[in-house]
């Protein structure tokens, strides 16, 4: 596992638990909210039928004992990085993406030598190919019987 893959998987777990956090926050209604409902609502008669309407006593102290207490709230802020962790994981995160493209930028100009090399390689195996059908001819030339000189020696 590289180290990248921690700090992503670090990453992500953090965010899970603030997108988690942040729904429950969204799910509890605060008192400003329930003074803004307050304010619509119609008449007396109309809050006095919301009123049968809605949960006893009973009913919204289970809803209560279910909803996230203050201490439930604190261990998960306890579990949350802090800003400055956050900003050590991005540094990090920037560190390692620097040395990723320093390597890159390494591989690409090995691969742009090897390739020079390479083309390099096929020429010198072009001359040598024309060197030895060169030295072939010479050879074969030397082979030959001399040629007459047209007097009739030989």
């Amino acid at each position: 596992m590289t180290v990248y893959k921690v700090l992503a998987d670090i990453v992500d777990a953090l965010r899970t638990n603030h997108l988690e956090h942040e729904a429950i926050r969204a799910e509890m209604a605060t008192k400003k909210d329930l003074a803004a409902i307050r304010a619509e609502m119609a008449t007396k008669k109309d809050l006095a039928a919301i009123r049968a309407e809605m949960a006893t006593k009973k009913d919204l102290a289970a809803i209560r004992a279910e909803m996230a207490t203050k201490k439930d709230l604190a261990a998960i802020r306890a579990e949350m990085a802090t800003k400055g962790e956050l900003a050590e994981v991005a540094e990090d995160l920037k560190k390692l993406g620097l040395q990723f493209e320093a390597f890159r930028h390494d591989t690409k100009i090995t691969l742009e030598m090897i390739s020079e090399l390479m083309g390099r390689t096929g020429q010198h195996k072009k001359d040598i190919a024309s060197l030895d059908r060169r030295v072939s001819r010479v050879e074969n030339h030397l082979e030959l019987k001399p040629l007459s000189n047209g007097t009739g020696d030989q």
